[in-house]
């Protein structure tokens, strides 16, 4: 490792290891999603599978809660629960990634002859104008990486490509060749460009594997492509399409033309703030996803522990596909072992008396129940979350049966965030509905319609927001089951 680079990591783990521990007891710190030591948490880079451990990198700024000085943090798990840091992976500290103040931006990890290849975009300003790069770092143990001497990486690209936007590149390996996806946009339309290679060292660009001709947003992030049964899956997240964020596409790979073909498409999740995510497959053959939940671009994001954090990620989902080509999102069955103080009840009917949710302290908890549609007489029902006494302020999500719509509603949630998210769910000769819902110190992330449909939300509500209930609007509804837990405080 060259000594500036050197230098930079030991100045940005140093300032972690001396302010983490006041960022330990903050009023919203999350109790188990993840969220870096210090500072903010943009995007979950990358994650690999490497020497019995599981490798997360993440966009982080260890000195502030934006994403100035961006670095790439390093934490390893055996569960994807509880996770020791390691030393920051990668700074800013050369010519090509230091020409901006978000200058090392997300991209993924490989392993290749035992060794892991960090690919991420390095942005350099060239004539008052921002220009987007991929580089390299290597890591013979799985710690120390050190920037490759021909930084950056030659790629063989189009004339025409937004050299500013141009970035966050996703590589695999298919067959006797490593392929690199990158995300960009052109004529304002979000693309995805196809590399190959035979050494991860230089790069031929063979096609433009997948493109919006409007309806898919004005530019491509996060690109990653994996197969499922016999179909491949694209994702990206996009720009331009207001609350429509995180989009997969399912269709076929044609390696020898470098084409994606899509069939059918969906939504990864339709929440506030989810953003980002990226998959791997882990050692028991799952494809696992976890996503960004930071909102930079919000009120909310800096106003909670001013100076202090923002941000955390998604719980990690394991990504399974039906025989449709949807597919479903699972959240890993760990979190089980994070449950403690299980309160049950069956058959129960709600009308003129909202029922009150019993959920441990009401902050941290995890939430199931199945409607029965058959014996249910109410049009729409609403599940109240981390209301005050008063319920001045509160969280409402409300199911429209009638509709076959739900809505969350954090105009109240906590006096910063706002809006109003609308999402269909599927009733069409269903006999139930089956809700699967998880909340935090500040997030709430709620599964339903068989796990197709999920939604991932902010909310900064103080701890007296502590009373949870279901109400309904007009005639009855009836509750099969209803089950709760509390979550114990995961180490991280």
């Amino acid at each position: 490792m060259n000594n500036k680079h050197k230098e930079l990591i030991e100045k940005g783990t140093k300032f972690i290891e001396d302010n983490k521990g006041q960022m330990k007891n903050l009023q919203l710190r999350q109790r188990w999603h993840f969220m870096s030591e210090a500072g903010s948490i943009g995007s979950a880079n990358t994650f690999v599978f490497y020497k019995d451990k599981y490798h997360m990198f993440y966009q982080c700024n260890p000195y502030g809660n934006d994403l100035e000085n961006t670095c790439w943090g390093h934490a390893v798990s055996d569960d994807l629960i509880d996770w020791q840091y390691l030393p920051l992976a990668i700074v800013p500290s050369e010519v090509y990634d230091n020409g901006n103040e978000i200058s090392c931006l997300p991209g993924s990890v490989i392993v290749h002859d035992n060794k892991l290849y960090l690919f991420y975009t390095s942005v350099v300003k060239e004539n008052d104008k921002l220009v987007h790069q991929q580089s390299l770092a290597i890591s013979e143990d799985g710690i120390v990486f050190e920037k490759y001497d021909h930084n950056p990486i030659t790629l063989n690209t189009p004339d025409y490509f937004d050299a500013s936007n141009f970035r966050d590149p996703k590589v695999w390996k298919n067959q006797y060749h490593f392929y690199m996806l990158v995300g960009t946009s052109k004529d304002n339309k979000g693309q995805a460009l196809l590399y190959r290679s035979n050494n991860l060292l230089y790069w031929d660009f063979i096609n433009v594997a997948a493109e919006s001709k409007g309806e898919f947003g004005s530019s491509w992030e996060c690109p990653d492509m994996f197969p499922m049964k016999d179909k491949y899956v694209l994702m990206f997240s996009t720009k331009g399409l207001k609350e429509r964020k995180t989009i997969y596409l399912v269709g076929n790979m044609d390696y020898s033309t470098g084409k994606f073909i899509y069939s059918s498409f969906g939504e990864l999740d339709w929440g506030f703030d989810y953003y980002a995510p990226r998959t791997f497959l882990d050692d028991k053959g799952r494809r696992l996803i976890v996503g960004s939940t930071s909102n930079f671009n919000s009120e909310a994001a800096t106003k909670p522990d001013e100076n202090s954090y923002t941000g955390a990620l998604s719980m990690f989902r394991e990504i399974e596909m039906k025989s449709d080509n949807v597919l479903k999102f699972y959240p890993i069955k760990k979190y089980k072992e994070l449950r403690k103080n299980r309160i049950s009840n069956s058959d129960v009917k709600i009308n003129q008396l909202p029922y009150l949710i019993e959920a441990a302290d009401g902050i941290s908890f995890e939430l199931r129940l199945i409607i029965d549609l058959v014996e249910t007489t109410t049009h729409s029902f609403d599940i109240v979350l981390r209301s005050s006494k008063d319920e001045t302020k509160k969280t409402v999500v409300t199911f429209d049966i009638r509709r076959s719509e739900m809505y969350i509603d954090r105009s109240y949630s906590d006096g910063i965030s706002k809006g109003i998210i609308k999402t269909p769910i599927n009733l069409f000769e269903r006999k139930e509905i089956y809700i699967h819902l998880f909340v935090d110190k500040s997030s709430i992330e709620i599964y339903t319609d068989g796990y197709r449909t999920v939604h991932s939300c902010n909310i900064f509500a103080s701890d007296e927001q502590n009373k949870n209930f279901i109400k309904v609007n007009d005639g009855e509804l009836f509750i099969e089951k209803i089950k709760s837990y509390g979550i114990e405080k995961a180490r991280k």
